[in-house]
C-alpha cells in the first residue's frame, strides 16, 4: 500500500512561507487576503497528508517568533482592502 507523502522541496517551501507569514506578523506587516487564503488552503492540502508535520511546523515556528499562527492569519483575513 503506497502512502502520500509530503516532499523535502514541498515541506521547505512550507516552512518558509509559514516563517514569512509569522515575521511579517511580528513586524507588522499583514498579508494581503489572497496570499493569507492561498497559504491557508495550503495548511490544509498538508494536513490532510500529514497533520503532525503541519502542527510541528506551526508549533515550533510560533515558538521561535513569538507570535501566534491563528492570530497572525486573522490578522490577514481582516485587513481592509
Amino acid at each position: 500500500m503506497n502512502k502520500m507523502q509530503i516532499g523535502h522541496s514541498q515541506k521547505k517551501t512550507f516552512k518558509t512561507k509559514l516563517f514569512a507569514l509569522l515575521m511579517d506578523f511580528s513586524n507588522n506587516k499583514t498579508w494581503d487576503i489572497a496570499n493569507a487564503k492561498a497559504f491557508d488552503d495550503l495548511v490544509q492540502k498538508h494536513s490532510k497528508i500529514d497533520k503532525g508535520f503541519v502542527r510541528r511546523s506551526i508549533t515550533h515556528y510560533e515558538q521561535k517568533t513569538g507570535q501566534k499562527y491563528d492570530l497572525a492569519l486573522l490578522a490577514a483575513r481582516s485587513k481592509t482592502r
